[in-house]
């Protein structure tokens, strides 16, 4: 054969080789063993025959009863999930739990391991994807639970911890276990009672022992002021009533509250029931008891509230928030004309703002325990003053602490909050014992921790432990502080009469715009923390390795104004821009899982540590509520349903008679008290959400008055209250009920 005849050897036709990787090698799927026994045999292989998840049903009727048989076939069914189709870097590090809680330190967090790898290369697609298992393909529950929650025997113990306890849930929480173990409250599968017993002392060494409580004590400057004095720090006329509609639909009854009172919703019921009390005499009474809850007036719209953790064995129960006005008049600090029109990304000058602290009680009965006591009226206990700018929000730190409340004092604990000066503060809030018959009125003029990052403001924050203190920023930064490092060094400064900015311990860039929102995924993660920005991404960070541990979502084109942690199903949940609720589980940021469909924008979500379900505040005066744990922890096909808990609506007074309608009296339009009125609706019945409908047909735009809209909502995080929920809306009304079942 001549040399050039011969064939080169890049002209040899070679077979394509095709890479496979079981992605099920070694790993354990969810069975519907107990979690105790898979504990007891952790070597134990959990055979993939024992992966059935339990046969959930729902009753949509008396007669009729939907059963998710057909919905949990194991055989070829596809995820039709959104999955992103841009090829990013891939996520490095595995997502573990952490007991530490310290989770900015590097030598507190295990060493960063790849996870569970699946093909570099799809042999018939020639799709590159992610160093990581991914549902690219038709599968069954075996591959999505492993891409969701990991491949770990510890994450799916967990999740079947929540499934068995929580699977049954429709929308509103029970407060009672049933006969089967399922239901009721109960703290985090992820944090048991022995470690919240040990968390309660050894995370609060610094406060208590390290000398912290006495450094807050000594640089927190407070004093007693009257009521008149904090009158200019209260938006909203004293002396005026505000009005609005309560009762069944077809009776609605108006009353009128002033600023700083409280309403028993069950009064409304009451009235019209009264007629009937002749043919039906226990009709009334009967009415009046089923309708547990309270309104409060604020005096103008509430823009964040919290209630209060750690009080599981206190008799009340403390609600913060706070307010703020409408008139553009007390928002303007005067200095320049530049800084009125960035307000987002300008500090503001010193303007009078509050906070309230309102007292709600509770039943001590054995029977009627943890429910709202409607003997006694709410009261607003404090009323902190001060010249930070208008408070954007709240957040109480709650991580589990011993009640350290004395004979003179009660200490309900570490409330941190964002103003409009750009600084974020804690206060160490504490109340006197002794009841007084009159508010309390105090004056803070300085306190012990105050940070601002530098060439930017702070726009929302979180807490990560009791000691460490993370927000977001309006460059795009998200910075973490540590209480008790700040604190020492506080306590050590040369010069005291200075104020004194500590450094973050980190500071690091995350975003490109205007961070939103901002949370934690504690307990079960502390050393990760979740952001939404303006530029339209969610983004999941480990502080350990912010660089390489970081997964990114889909981008949307309306960045999420809200972001929550579910600890119950290992979720986070953020708006969409559909009016939506979508889920992120932790180890699938690449796609969504939509939970459930709204009529109007969302603005506010609410998790609770206590139950899975999830209260959901729209632009149309509306709170939902519904538990994801159906379609996160059992299937993508099962059926979502959707309670309402009440419709708020706001209506200004009519103009007919004045000669300028824009005209109003000088003290009026200073409080920028609302001219108007609000009428709540009630009745809703359950509804399924449909996730299939066409989208470009029911999902109009619709315009809302700025005061209809509910503006901020909370669920009661402590245990023996946990059914309480909270909504606060534009209009300054807040609304407080116990929705368990």
């Amino acid at each position: 054969m001549v040399a050039s005849d011969r064939p080169r050897r890049s002209g040899r036709e070679r077979k394509r080789k095709r890479y496979v990787a079981d992605p099920l090698e070694d790993t354990e799927l969810l069975s519907d063993a107990s979690p105790t026994e898979q504990a007891a045999d952790e070597s134990e292989k959990i055979e993939e025959s024992q992966s059935e998840v339990s046969d959930f049903s729902v009753d949509k009727g008396e007669d009729e009863e939907i059963s998710l048989d057909a919905e949990l076939e194991e055989g070829g069914e596809h995820d039709d999930e959104t999955l992103n189709g841009v090829t990013r870097p891939s996520q490095r590090g595995d997502i573990r739990r952490r007991s530490s809680t310290n989770p900015a330190t590097e030598a507190n967090l295990e060493p960063n391991r790849t996870p569970h790898k699946s093909t570099v290369r799809d042999a018939e697609s020639g799709g590159t994807y992610r160093q990581i298992f991914e549902q690219v393909q038709p599968s069954g529950k075996a591959e999505r639970v492993i891409s969701m929650f990991g491949t770990g025997e510890e994450d799916h113990a967990f999740i079947i911890k929540s499934r068995d306890q929580w699977g049954n849930l429709v929308t509103l929480p029970q407060r009672d276990v049933n006969n089967s173990g399922k239901g009721g409250f109960r703290y985090g599968c992820f944090q048991d009672d022995d470690l919240r017993e040990e968390q309660r002392i050894k995370d609060w060494l610094w406060y208590d022992d390290g000398g912290g409580k006495e450094i807050f004590q000594s640089h927190q400057v407070t004093k007693q002021i009257t009521p008149n004095q904090a009158d200019p720090y209260i938006p909203g006329l004293p002396e005026s009533s505000y009005n609005f509609l309560i009762g069944p639909n077809k009776g609605q009854v108006s009353f009128g509250l002033n600023r700083g009172g409280s309403l028993n919703i069950g009064e409304a019921w009451d009235t019209v029931y009264k007629k009937h009390a002749a043919t039906a005499p226990q009709a009334a009474q009967r009415s009046k008891e089923q309708r547990e809850g309270w309104i409060l007036n604020a005096g103008e719209r509430v823009q964040s509230l919290g209630w209060a953790p750690n009080r599981d064995d206190d008799e009340n129960q403390y609600l913060a928030l706070t307010t703020t006005s409408f008139n553009d008049n007390r928002l303007s600090s005067g200095n320049d004309t530049a800084q009125s029109v960035s307000r987002a990304y300008s500090p503001s000058g010193p303007q009078p703002c509050s906070i309230q602290i309102w007292s709600v009680s509770s039943c001590t009965a054995t029977s009627d325990k943890g429910r709202i006591a409607m003997e006694t009226s709410p009261k607003l206990r404090q009323l902190l003053c001060f010249e930070w700018g208008i408070i954007s929000q709240l957040q109480w730190c709650p991580a589990p602490k011993a009640s350290s409340d004395d004979r003179d004092t009660i200490c309900l604990g570490l409330l941190a909050c964002i103003s409009s000066d750009g600084y974020v503060r804690v206060l160490d809030v504490q109340l006197k014992t002794a009841v007084a018959p009159e508010t309390e009125h105090v004056h803070v003029s300085k306190v012990a921790f105050a940070s601002r990052p530098p060439m930017t403001m702070c726009t929302c924050v979180t807490w990560l432990s009791s000691s460490h203190l993370a927000v977001g920023c309006a460059n795009g930064h998200a910075a973490v502080w540590d209480l008790s490092e700040c604190l020492t060094k506080l306590q050590s400064n040369p010069h005291p009469d200075t104020t004194y900015n500590p450094r973050a311990s980190f500071y690091q860039p995350l975003h490109q715009s205007y961070i939103l929102s901002i949370t934690s995924t504690y307990p079960s993660y502390p050393s990760y923390i979740a952001t939404s920005s303006a530029d339209g991404y969610v983004r999941l960070t480990s502080l350990s390795n912010p660089h390489s541990d970081t997964a990114v979502s889909i981008r949307t084109r309306v960045g999420s104004p809200t972001i929550a942690w579910c600890d119950h199903v290992q979720s986070l949940l953020c708006p969409e821009e559909n009016n939506g609720v979508r889920a992120f589980p932790i180890r699938r940021m690449y796609s969504i899982l939509s939970i459930c469909r709204n009529a109007a924008t969302v603005t506010s979500l609410a998790t609770s540590p206590c139950h899975p379900c999830v209260l959901m505040a729209s632009e149309d005066g509306t709170v939902s509520v519904t538990c994801p744990t159906r379609k996160v922890l059992l299937t993508h096909k099962a059926h979502v349903f959707v309670q309402v808990w009440f419709g708020h609506e706001w209506a200004s007074k009519s103009t007919q008679g004045r000669e300028d309608p824009a005209s109003e009296p000088p003290e009026r339009a200073n409080s920028g008290a609302p001219d108007g009125a609000s009428r709540f609706t009630e009745g809703y019945r359950v509804t399924e959400s449909n996730l299939l409908k066409n989208i470009k047909s029911s999902a109009l735009p619709t315009i809302y008055e700025e005061r209809t809209a509910v503006t901020s909502i909370a669920w009661n995080p402590n245990v023996r209250c946990g059914g309480w929920a909270a909504a606060g809306m534009g209009s300054g009304l807040v609304r407080i009920e116990d929705l368990a079942l």
